[in-house]
C-alpha cells in the first residue's frame, strides 16, 4: 500500500502536466498486490479492494497488479500463504488443510461418538414433562435432539424455554421441537 502511494506521489511530482489518478488509488493497488502475494489469492483481493473503493473501474489495474504480484511470488518459490508458511517454520501444531487419506473411506456418522445413556437429550416427539425435566436436570446452553439414537441437532435452551412458556397446557407431545430445530 505504501509503495503504491509513494509511486503515485512520485509520478504526480515528476510529471505535473499529466493527469494521474489520486495517490489513494495507487495505495489501493499496492495493497491489493501485497495482499494477493501474502494470501496467495487473486480474484478475492480484486473484489475486496474494488468493493471497498466502490469503483469497478479499478478492476483492470488491480488484476494487473495482482497478477504480477502472484507471478513474482510463485516465481520465488512461495507456494503457500505467508501465515501458513510461518506456522510450518515455527512448528506450531495445527490441523493440516490437506485431507487425511486414512479417513477417506469413513463418513461423519462413522466418526461420531455414541451419546452416553446418562446424557440429557430429547426425542423428536418429546412429552412436555420430558422437556421440563431435561431443562431442570442440566444447565447446558443446548440440548441434543435425537432421532433413531443419533443426535440430529442441538436445541438452544432459550428457544425451548420460550416454547414451553407459549404452551397453554403442560401435557402431550411438543410437536414444535422439530420447528425449533429448523430455526436453530
Amino acid at each position: 500500500g505504501m509503495g503504491g502511494r509513494v509511486m503515485g506521489c512520485c509520478l504526480s511530482e515528476c510529471f505535473p502536466s499529466m493527469d494521474f489518478a489520486s495517490n489513494g488509488i495507487y495505495a489501493m493497488i499496492g495493497a491489493a498486490a501485497m495482499l494477493s502475494s501474502f494470501k496467495q489469492m487473486s480474484v478475492a483481493c480484486v473484489l475486496f479492494i474494488s468493493g471497498a473503493a466502490n469503483n469497478v473501474d479499478l478492476i483492470p489495474p488491480l488484476m494487473l497488479a495482482v497478477s504480477i504480484s502472484l507471478f513474482t511470488s510463485r516465481w520465488t518459490a512461495c507456494t503457500r500463504p505467508w501465515d501458513e508458511e510461518q506456522v510450518i517454520l515455527k512448528k506450531v501444531p495445527y490441523l493440516p488443510a490437506e485431507f487425511c487419506k486414512e479417513l477417506a473411506h469413513f463418513s461423519t456418522l462413522d466418526l461420531m461418538d455414541e451419546l452416553p445413556r446418562e446424557a440429557v437429550s430429547l426425542k423428536a416427539l418429546a412429552e412436555v414433562k420430558d422437556v421440563e425435566a431435561a431443562l431442570k436436570s442440566c444447565e447446558a446452553p443446548f440440548l441434543p435432539l435425537l432421532e433413531e439414537g443419533r443426535c440430529v441437532s442441538l436445541l438452544p435452551r432459550p428457544d425451548l424455554e420460550k416454547l414451553l412458556r407459549k404452551r397453554p397446557s403442560n401435557d402431550g407431545a411438543v410437536e414444535e421441537l422439530m420447528d425449533v430445530r429448523r430455526c436453530a
